[in-house]
């Protein structure tokens, strides 16, 4: 009975004495279970900030003129989503193939000027080719989503206020860096007129968006698939701003800008008088985007 005893506190000294089953580790996601997850964007953010929420998948370079480089890739067969965070009007992606960003290194953390503008490039539907009639659908649901979210057209400064069909027609003809009004939705035949990088503007809260696409020339037979790619322009309300002011004028655009958007209003005004003398419409009633306070 002793000897029973006795093994049996053996065995429960050395069952005492082995070590505790450790738990296991939480799997920690692949870089690419990351990049099937949405990527969030905030203009304005440090880039750090960007670098550190989605880690493994940024891309860094620092340039020695000041400016830093931020970059994520996706590939044909692997796509990401992103979410560009404007409060209300905040915006979905898919079919995301890249995201571009910069930001002025000496700017402080806190300032607009951490991510100054955004890129990000997109197929226009899951799989590399879409017929033209569908990819025109596409293109203008995604401006109807962000109209309904609250963005509005933006007319650039200098250039005249037209919308609708009027603007349309002057894009195609005269100059299509005006942009087009995403409220007019085109015929098939006339969107197969729509040259590569036409731009749409539009604007929410303090974010301006420029949208245009580029597609593949070979495959332009409105019967047969055709292939597109969007890029999305994000920038804050002071970097648009700041373009008035020109190069030149970095540091010190707020106390250039009165002079320019005076001249570029000069110009929109000159222009407006000799299309109102052809019969175009002037939208009068039109408010833009008004320049940030201090």
């Amino acid at each position: 009975m002793l000897r029973h005893h006795w093994i049996a506190l053996c065995l429960a000294l050395l069952s005492a004495c082995k070590p505790a089953t450790a738990p296991l580790p939480t799997p920690t996601p692949s870089a690419t279970d990351r990049m099937n997850t949405e990527i969030t964007i905030k203009l304005g953010e440090p880039g750090a900030e960007f670098v550190k929420r989605n880690l493994g998948l940024v891309k860094v370079e620092k340039q020695p003129a000041g400016l830093n480089f931020y970059s994520i890739a996706w590939t044909t067969s692997n796509q990401g989503k992103v979410l560009l965070e404007n409060g209300a009007s905040s915006l979905h992606l898919a079919n995301v193939l890249s995201v571009q960003a910069n930001e002025d290194a000496e700017a402080p953390a806190t300032s607009p000027d951490s991510f100054q503008d955004v890129t990000v490039g997109t197929n226009l539907g899951a799989q590399p080719l879409i017929s033209h009639d569908q990819a025109r659908l596409s293109l203008y649901g995604i401006l109807h989503d962000a109209l309904a979210a609250g963005w509005r057209p933006l007319i650039t400064e200098s250039d005249p206020r037209l919308t609708g069909k009027d603007r349309f027609d002057y894009a195609l003809t005269r100059d299509s860096m005006i942009g087009l009004d995403a409220r007019y939705v085109p015929s098939l035949a006339e969107w197969m007129r729509i040259k590569d990088s036409t731009p749409w503007f539009l604007y929410a809260g303090h974010v301006v968006l420029e949208l245009n696409f580029q597609r593949d020339q070979s495959r332009m037979d409105p019967t047969q698939p055709g292939s597109y790619f969007l890029s999305f322009l994000f920038q804050t309300d002071v970097e648009h701003f700041r373009g008035y002011a020109g190069t030149d004028h970095r540091k010190d655009w707020r106390q250039v800008l009165p002079g320019a958007l005076a001249d570029a209003h000069r110009h929109r005004s000159q222009v407006e008088a000799e299309l109102k003398s052809q019969g175009f419409h002037i939208d009068e009633s039109y408010q833009g985007l008004t320049p940030p306070s201090q």
